[in-house]
């Protein structure tokens, strides 16, 4: 399943990919200041602890799960009426998709605020551009 999540900020362009182009990966296309970067990492892996609350969120009925990830608590509300173990930002993993996510220090929050039907077509990414120049490829390393 690829999802891809885009956001315009000044002509910049941010794209996401999920399982493209290979399964088990997250690969981040960022095109701005005339160049076009791409960065590949692995899924995060989450250890869900499931809590007795419950809660509405647009109409649906949400559980609550809490997970510890690169140095933050993480609370979030997801509903099985969608099962989609999609999410905000790496969030993921749960038996259902994540409506709103917020650190335990209040810091950091996502809140879905509506959902649409749409008509989907397949997402395709290619490496190469119609100038036969490639993406500059970035790590971790060289982003930090």
């Amino acid at each position: 399943m690829v999802r891809k999540a885009t956001k315009n900020l000044n002509g910049q362009q941010y794209n996401i990919y999920k399982n493209y182009p290979q399964p088990e990966r997250i690969t981040y296309l960022y095109t701005g200041f005339g160049e076009e970067y791409v960065y590949h990492e692995d899924i995060p892996a989450f250890n869900w602890r499931i809590e007795q609350c419950d809660t509405m969120i647009l109409g649906y009925n949400c559980q609550v799960a809490n997970a510890d990830f690169r140095g933050r608590n993480w609370h979030v509300w997801y509903t099985e009426d969608i099962p989609i173990p999609e999410r905000p930002w790496k969030l993921c993993g749960l038996p259902g998709l994540i409506l709103k996510a917020e650190d335990s220090e209040g810091i950091f929050g996502f809140e879905c605020i509506g959902i649409d039907k749409v008509d989907t077509k397949t997402i395709s990414f290619f490496e190469k551009k119609e100038n036969g120049l490639h993406p500059i490829r970035v790590t971790e390393k060289n982003i930090q």
